[in-house]
């Protein structure tokens, strides 16, 4: 068995950090010897862990600096100090940030442990399509650990669509490219849904995500509109962020009030999803969408944009959800109207998506991380 160490940026409650997680746990279940490393241990996700998997808190005195960009020059430096005390054969690090100081780390003081990276992006539509998200210095940084991730052992992508990005048009080696598709462990999230059941006289459609343009939820109220016209729905959106302005400013436009509902955060969003009839997907560009599978594993019935990751390679159109190849509202509403109309459809479409996440389950994924742990250990004695 091996000795394997993740690395998270912090405890906050997101995708990454959620399916890292997960992996965690299903590692630590096989067997195998499981820490945990914190740069810095803000959010609530302690409780994810078991007492069995230690977690160990980056201690420099250079992360009480006011200034992140040199904070971050410290990390390989205190990520020295825990590998020599804990002695990893493997260190997972769960994004951009901490690939970084994966990076400089090999930079700085060689070759001792394998390091495994993960992305868990499409990066060429995200830099497109959230500029926001990378500037500076951050986005020097992370051009930095682009140039230099031939360095990791490894690196992991959590789609098809995304390794190809990061090969062509990022230069990253292929043959240090990995696709293998997040974690989920399905048991949990059927019992983070505590039951909920579809029994709605009015039908209702759900969605989940940060409001951000990246999920692009206007898109998905015009498409609510043009559904409406001709059916009588509710649309339930659950999330924080920066564009709920924008969004209320737009259902007040389309006389929407009675019909859409902004939800904020929800603690636990399965059941939102569990209780709806449909959980439609407008993102612009995904890594790999978690919340399809999630929808999916409740027996939720899906529609979803094909943007370029992720949709196409988890639903099956017309079979386990249906991908709508257009981004326009009037289309995306028609996709939706057909469902609504036609029950045993959507019963099907329930059933063969439980069956299709069934590939995503956490010993099938982690199975395969393991298979590349082994390798690269292997490889390197």
């Amino acid at each position: 068995m091996l000795k394997v160490a993740y690395l998270f940026p912090n405890f906050f409650f997101i995708g990454a950090q959620r399916a890292a997680a997960a992996t965690a746990r299903q590692l630590r279940l096989n067997g195998h010897n499981v820490s945990v490393y914190v740069i810095d241990p803000q959010g609530t996700m302690q409780n994810e862990f078991h007492d069995d998997i230690p977690i160990i808190p980056f201690q420099s005195k250079s992360l009480a600096s006011t200034t992140p960009f040199f904070r971050i020059f410290s990390w390989p430096f205190e990520l020295r100090r825990i590998l020599k005390a804990d002695k990893p054969d493997v260190l997972v690090s769960i994004c951009p940030q901490t690939n970084f100081t994966m990076v400089l780390y090999r930079i700085f003081f060689g070759k001792d442990v394998v390091f495994i990276g993960e992305e868990h992006q499409h990066l060429s539509n995200a830099i497109q399509n959230d500029p926001n998200d990378f500037k500076k210095p951050w986005k020097y940084l992370y051009h930095f650990s682009l140039k230099n991730y031939h360095r990791l052992d490894a690196l992991r992508c959590v789609s098809h669509a995304a390794a190809a990005d990061f090969v062509k048009n990022w230069g990253v080696p292929q043959h240090i490219v990995r696709t293998i598709y997040p974690a989920f462990d399905l048991e949990r999230v059927k019992s983070r849904s505590h039951n909920a059941i579809k029994n709605n006289t009015i039908p209702v459609i759900c969605s989940v995500g940060r409001l951000a343009t990246q999920k692009d939820f206007p898109l998905l109220i015009r498409a609510f509109a043009h559904v409406v016209k001709h059916c009588d729905a509710r649309l339930k959106i659950a999330g924080t962020g920066g564009q709920k302005d924008v969004l209320e400013e737009l259902i007040r436009e389309l006389n929407l009030e009675d019909k859409v509902s902004l939800l904020g955060f929800v603690e636990y969003a399965e059941e939102t999803m569990a209780s709806s009839d449909m959980f439609v997907m407008t993102s612009v560009w995904e890594g790999f969408p978690a919340t399809l599978v999630e929808a999916m594993v409740l027996g939720t019935p899906v529609v979803s944009v094909n943007c370029e990751s992720g949709p196409a390679e988890l639903i099956e159109n017309g079979v386990s959800g249906i991908l709508v190849n257009s981004r326009d509202p009037e289309i995306i509403g028609e996709a939706i109207i057909k469902l609504l109309e036609d029950k045993k459809l959507r019963a099907k479409i329930s059933q063969n998506a439980q069956k299709r996440v069934e590939r995503f389950s956490l010993p099938a994924t982690v199975a395969e991380l393991e298979k590349l742990m082994k390798f690269l250990c292997n490889k390197n004695t």
